[in-house]
């Protein structure tokens, strides 16, 4: 019994399996797109909590094609110094994921996390932490921290629409971030910036929008300066990703306006195109002599729908986007924003968390009607509250399906009474462009600057806050310094006018089709080293980002690219390289001719000059020049034509001519009845055996009797017994059998015809 229901249950158990594998194969292959986690975009941060101490932060925000992604638990940090020979990995933990996807609350069942193929993706930030962990940092100033992982969203209705993910194929990692630190001077304290505001962020096709980077300068220490700069996107090694034609990081949306502020990391742009448009944006931070403490990037992915028309909130004031009080002054100023669409507007802000806790500012709500808010800052910070603070502050409207947010981080300054410093690192700029500079000065007090390139004395310009430098066309240092009035301090700062330059680009101008031509570009300043190249993306270049690309076009073509030098300045050159394409067509031949016949060849096509026939036949190989061809077949024969353009294009035609056995061509009667027509029976094409051997001609009546035979394959019958003239005595009319025969080619092959020919009188 105990074997029976052993046997029953192991049965049982076979059949349930084999219905379950059924089922599985039953169903369709999951998409390839649901079973692997596809950052979007992120940010990367750091903080120092003692004497070379740091802990980190990165935030990744994943697509999500419904919610069967799971990421990974825990990611690793590159740490490295090649000065210091030093190469290390820090684990960061999982921490807090939530689902950030941009769209109003009534939406969120719509996008793609809970709806699959929905218009809207789904995003989900996760948060990866060192937490307590920290790792020692020996004094140097080339620290790198690095991040590289899964794929990015490249493919399927939700997929980067800017990049040519192809000009990485080969790398298993499609996303990467970094950091830098210098901590080589241990007095300059710094953390990195934190941002704010997601990396990912919706927007309605064709209306004028802007992206903010809501970022908080964590260091509590005015006199640091942050540069914005939008970069090439990468992938593993630190490998540029390209971009597609038409894109590059200086211009990295479909947009009908593109600005980038270098001073805040915001974009304004008017999108004309749905699209999933990445940039990635490198934050440095300077010390107040331009020495650079460290640096971060992120990478934004701005995601541009068709079929809505929210209107975005715009903040109206301040002017500027620091403020700056003197200790026990009073700090004051008005935050107004405005949404077009003329809803109703939120505000948030971080003084709770980010200021003070003893004598806070306060942040009042004066209005908020007809889409307009304004609210009131008001501070008197006492002098143990001297230092940098960032307000961040948020203002939302209620749009659906895509609400306008606008996040603004405002530096407030408290400074000591007639402290003073220049809030700009030593820059570099191109001649002429741009031709003026706003430099702008921080500190307690009222300012006044000058130019120490010319005799100017101070004066006070704005208000004293900042100053429109109109630039020096002058190649070479200038310096520009702002004065404290009131304690007389100085701060300068150098403003480098960098020198023109051009590239001059050698290549050939007519290349034949089939051909490439070889890119030579020749700076008139400095080496091809010193400069970036950017080739609009085209299948017939052999890089991109290269300043020799070798082109192989098949059709006329024109090619743009953009050189840039160290300082950013930039020139546009196009090239067009002409293809030409010799054609030549062998005409007046057949595939099957006799030996014996004559050829007539002529050509026609797009050339300019024939260079010469060559036929090979079996034995002898002959050329000629001439336009036209005349030639007796004398075997099978490979006959060629060459051509030639005015620059030197050829092209070349072989046909290939069968030779075929000679046929006896006969009448089947004749008439010697001196008419003059059809007089003589005879071969009719003797042409076509000009090179046959022993031929042989022979006629016999009915009885068999023999009435004719020549061996000269120009002779015929005149119809007379035993010869061909006419004075011989006739023969009877009726019916002959004939027989001709002869030895051709090389191998004397036998060709042979009988048959019957009518005498009629």
């Amino acid at each position: 019994m105990k074997n029976y229901l052993h046997y029953l249950c192991l049965t049982l158990t076979i059949l349930i399996l084999t219905l379950l594998t059924e089922q599985l194969q039953a169903q369709p292959n999951p998409d390839p797109d649901l079973n692997r986690a596809q950052v979007m975009g992120g940010d990367i941060s750091y903080w120092r909590v003692d004497t070379n101490e740091y802990r980190f932060e990165v935030n990744l925000y994943y697509y999500c094609p419904g919610d069967s992604i799971i990421p990974k638990h825990q990611i690793n940090l590159q740490i490295t110094s090649p000065k210091l020979g030093i190469q290390d990995t820090m684990v960061l933990l999982s921490g807090t994921a939530k689902e950030i996807t941009p769209v109003c609350p009534d939406y969120l069942e719509r996008a793609s996390c809970r709806n699959p193929g929905s218009q809207y993706p789904g995003v989900k930030q996760y948060e990866y932490h060192s937490y307590d962990n920290t790792i020692t940092l020996p004094p140097s100033d080339d620290w790198r921290i690095s991040f590289v992982d899964n794929d990015r969203n490249a493919y399927g209705s939700h997929g980067i629409t800017n990049l040519d993910m192809s000009s990485v194929s080969t790398l298993n990692n499609k996303f990467y971030l970094y950091a830098t630190i210098n901590n080589s001077d241990p007095s300059q304290y710094t953390d990195s910036l934190v941002f704010t505001t997601p990396p990912i962020s919706f927007y309605c096709n064709n209306i004028n929008s802007e992206f903010k980077q809501g970022v908080i300068h964590n260091s509590n220490n005015g006199k640091k300066s942050l540069v914005y700069d939008s970069v090439n996107p990468l992938a593993e090694n630190a490998t540029p990703i390209a971009y597609k034609g038409g894109f590059n990081e200086n211009r990295p949306l479909e947009a009908n306006i593109y600005n980038f502020d270098h001073e805040t990391g915001g974009v304004n742009f008017t999108p004309n195109a749905a699209q999933f448009s990445v940039m990635t944006i490198l934050v440095q931070e300077h010390a107040e002599d331009g020495t650079l403490l460290g640096s971060v990037t992120r990478d934004v992915q701005i995601v541009v729908i068709d079929g809505c028309s929210s209107e975005e909130v715009k903040l109206r004031e301040p002017t500027y986007f620091f403020q700056d009080g003197c200790a026990d002054s009073l700090l004051n100023f008005d935050i107004v924003a405005q949404d077009f669409a003329g809803s109703g507007l939120t505000i948030q802000h971080n003084i709770d968390s980010h200021f003070p806790t003893n004598n806070p500012p306060s942040l009042t709500i004066n209005s908020n009607n007809n889409g307009i808010l304004n609210a009131n800052f008001n501070w008197q910070p006492d002098a143990s509250q001297i230092g940098e603070y960032t307000l961040l502050v948020t203002i939302s409207n209620n749009e659906c399906p895509i609400p306008s947010t606008s996040t603004e981080a405002i530096s407030i300054l408290v400074a000591e009474p007639g402290d003073v410093f220049i809030d700009s690192p030593p820059q570099q700029h191109c001649r002429n462009s741009p031709t003026q500079l706003r430099l702008c000065a921080r500190g307690c007090g009222s300012f006044e600057w000058r130019s120490t390139d010319s005799a100017d004395e101070f004066e006070s310009v704005n208000g004293g806050k900042c100053r429109m430098v109109t630039l020096d066309n002058t190649s070479g240092l200038h310096t520009y310094c702002v004065r404290n009035t009131a304690s007389g301090k100085e701060d300068c700062t150098q403003v480098e006018i960098i020198d023109d330059f051009d590239i001059n680009i050698n290549y050939d101008q007519v290349i034949c089709k089939g051909e490439s031509t070889n890119i030579q570009s020749i700076p008139t300043v400095g080496s091809t080293n010193d400069y970036t190249y950017q080739w609009l993306n085209d299948p017939d270049l052999s890089c991109n980002d290269c300043p020799n690309p070798i082109l192989t076009p098949d059709v006329n073509q024109s090619y743009i690219v953009t050189v840039s030098n160290a300082a950013g300045c930039e020139i546009e050159k196009t090239i067009i390289v002409e293809v030409e394409n010799a054609t030549v067509d062998i005409v007046g031949a057949s595939s099957y001719m006799t030996m014996g016949e004559e050829v007539n060849l002529e050509v026609q096509g797009d050339f300019d000059t024939i260079l010469g026939w060559q036929i090979e036949s079996p034995e002898q190989l002959y050329t000629y020049a001439d336009a036209k061809l005349q030639h007796t077949i004398d075997g099978n024969s490979n006959i060629t034509v060459n051509v030639a353009t005015a620059n030197g294009c050829t092209a070349s035609q072989t046909i290939f001519i069968q030779t075929r056995e000679p046929e006896f061509m006969t009448p089947t009667a004749f008439s010697p009845n001196e008419d003059g027509m059809n007089e003589i029976f005879k071969l009719n094409n003797p042409q076509q055996f000009a090179h046959c051997d022993q031929f042989e001609f022979c006629i016999f009546d009915r009885w068999g009797t023999e009435v004719f035979r020549t061996y000269d394959i120009s002779e015929g019958w005149a119809g007379n017994y035993n010869s061909q003239f006419s004075d011989q005595k006739q023969a009877n009319v009726g019916t002959y059998v004939y027989y001709m025969k002869a030895y051709c080619g090389d191998e004397e092959e036998l060709v042979k015809k009988q048959g019957t020919v009518t005498l009629i009188r």
